[in-house]
């Protein structure tokens, strides 16, 4: 039995979920792996390259032979990448250049230096 199938069956996910949370978990530990200004397009990277390398070995070890019984491998590639580029996105964006508009509050006020006449 494949590891896929084992997997599959011992945890009662569908393949499209553990796709998902395959790419999630790789994600994340790659981050630990590769902190700094680089690491999220590192880690993304990463998750890319091992995505493409499953589903070149899925087609492999198939002979090339695509039936029907086989996943769709661009949707497996999506749903294995799709959160890490989420993730990767946010972390790219400079929250600190987004300045939101809140009214001041009684609090606000009240911690604001009072203007010396």
């Amino acid at each position: 039995m494949e590891i896929k199938e084992y997997i599959a069956q011992a945890t009662g996910l569908s393949h499209d979920v553990l796709h998902v949370h395959v790419g999630l978990a790789l994600y994340l530990c790659a981050r630990v792996i590769f902190q700094g200004r680089g690491g999220a397009i590192v880690s993304f990277s990463l998750i890319v390259v091992i995505a493409l390398l499953g589903e070149m070995s899925d087609f492999v070890i198939n002979d090339g032979v695509l039936s029907s019984r086989e996943p769709d491998h661009l949707a497996d590639i999506i749903g294995t990448c799709f959160w890490p580029m989420m993730l990767c996105g946010i972390s790219l964006l400079d929250l600190r250049d987004i300045r939101v508009s809140l009214p001041a509050t009684q609090l606000d006020r009240e911690t604001q230096p009072r203007a010396v006449n």
